[in-house]
């Protein structure tokens, strides 16, 4: 509200008709650069997305390795913006997501996804209630984690069930 009044005051005192259109045109270019790269307006901007920020896309192959997978097994469980979004709400399967990454040896007769992405980009996953606040009021709080080489090792014991480039499907079994 205060920038708007701050340009019509800005225009009031400019008297060429052409140095305004300009100005407005600028401001309004400027006003739609700066809302698609920041990454606080928008969290996953393909412009300028820091590394520290989970995205919340998913690529076209994520999503068919999910679709074959999830038509073989309802036992399936993945990162937590993969999850939440796929599997919980699509498959309607409660809290399938990984909490830690040592949950894949507590695991058994369950499919886990494995995106690529998660290699070297932040997840979110470990979701944790803080009761800090009244008995009623809890708060969910998620962590970001980067899973690299180290994760992808351990699921390298695991057999590999399926592979697209972009989503790897292992068998937990322990």
């Amino acid at each position: 509200m205060m920038t708007s009044f701050a340009l019509m005051e800005i225009l009031k005192r400019i008297q060429n008709p052409k140095t305004i259109k300009v100005f407005i045109m600028t401001f309004f270019f400027l006003f739609c650069f700066l809302m698609t790269s920041n990454t606080v307006s928008n969290t996953d901007s393909p412009l300028w997305l820091k590394n520290s920020t989970p995205s919340v896309f998913f690529t076209e192959n994520e999503m068919k390795g999910f679709d074959t997978l999830s038509k073989y097994s309802s036992n399936i469980i993945s990162d937590y913006q993969f999850g939440r979004t796929t599997l919980e709400i699509k498959l309607g399967l409660e809290n399938r997501t990984i909490s830690n990454q040592d949950q894949i040896y507590s695991e058994n007769d369950t499919i886990f996804l494995w995106r690529k992405y998660t290699l070297n980009r932040p997840v979110r996953i470990q979701r944790v209630l803080n009761n800090s606040y009244n008995v009623k009021y809890t708060k969910l709080e998620t962590t970001t984690e980067i899973f690299g080489n180290s994760f992808h090792e351990k699921l390298n014991m695991y057999d590999k069930v399926y592979d697209n480039n972009e989503i790897i499907g292992y068998y937990l079994i322990n």
